[in-house]
């Protein structure tokens, strides 16, 4: 072959190889296109809701997302229900923080559709994870100002922590220990709060049992309850509080026994100093009333006396 043919050869390969290019860059294209519309088919928007969703992810694929943030608004415009919004926003979430401005339409769509604790909650937790705060906040104080329950605010609180949001799981459980009334529930509420890490509120639960005990012997017993959360600080605080409503030398002696067990000398001291005051106060009383039981005696046998005969009648 002389050197023109194979010139014109190459020629006509290389146009049909960029032809071949064009072909596959406008397929990936369409396809793209086509993908976004099919991802929106299945959620249930009015057919204009549905286009601009496609549009949407268009945008966002595209890095242009301040018309996302428009098109998304649109998008949600006509939804039916706040899972419907949430289904528009699960499309959204794999382009990251830079669509959190299109998230937001959807989320703050789906706050003025949610009608259940459900809904509120994953309002919440997912606006917080976009970081719309003042949203995530509007849906929780709507959330727990619904919850009347114990059992569903901690719940709530453990979801919270999963997701690792503890200052949502804090108002839960602040909210949470407003309707516990017994010391039993209180105990459970001090178990829960401290394996959410929420050491203050455990504390706080514990301060709360140990200033209403009216018995200084039944409040000993929350020493040994105490040995399982490691705060010998309220341990302290147990052991003089005891000291103050002691009102016997056998509630005396219990906080004596019990300062000797948890090493608090001064305590001990103390204990041991009123316990001998109160024996001593003790004795000087029985002393007192024995002496007043015969003075009385005395005072009753006189009008017997008066009302003898005299001798000689």
């Amino acid at each position: 072959m002389s050197q023109l043919g194979i010139a014109r050869s190459n020629f006509t390969r290389t146009i049909a190889s960029v032809g071949v290019i064009g072909l596959l860059c406008g397929y990936a294209a369409g396809t793209s296109f086509a993908l976004a519309k099919s991802s929106s088919a299945d959620i249930d928007l009015p057919p204009e809701g549905q286009q601009q969703l496609g549009k949407t992810v268009g945008y966002l694929q595209s890095g242009n997302w301040s018309k996302a943030a428009e098109t998304s608004e649109l998008a949600v415009a006509g939804a039916p229900d706040a899972s419907t919004c949430l289904a528009a926003l699960a499309r959204m979430d794999k382009y990251g923080a830079q669509a959190n401005k299109a998230r937001r339409a959807c989320l703050a769509k789906a706050l003025n559709l949610a009608t259940s604790h459900e809904d509120l909650e994953e309002v919440a937790f997912k606006a917080r994870q976009a970081g719309c705060f003042d949203l995530s906040k509007e849906a929780l104080d709507a959330l727990i100002g619904s919850t009347t329950t114990i059992a569903k605010l901690n719940d709530l609180a453990q979801k919270a922590n999963q997701a690792a949001l503890p200052d949502v799981a804090h108002i839960a459980m602040e909210k949470a220990y407003k309707l516990v009334n017994n010391q039993p529930d209180a105990l459970d509420y001090a178990r829960q709060t401290h394996n959410l890490g929420l050491e203050d509120l455990t504390r706080q639960a514990f301060k709360d049992m140990i200033d209403d005990e009216t018995s200084v012997v039944d409040m000993m017993n929350l020493l040994v309850v105490l040995d399982q959360y490691q705060m010998p600080d309220m341990q302290r605080y147990l052991l003089k509080t005891g000291l103050d409503k002691a009102k016997d030398t056998e509630e005396m002696y219990a906080v004596y026994q019990n300062a000797q067990k948890y090493n608090q000398a001064d305590i001990v001291k103390v204990a041991q100093f009123r316990g001998r005051k109160m024996v001593l106060q003790k004795k000087v009383k029985a002393e007192e009333d024995g002496k007043l039981d015969a003075e009385t005696k005395k005072n009753d046998a006189l009008p017997a006396n008066i009302l003898k005969k005299p001798s000689g009648f």
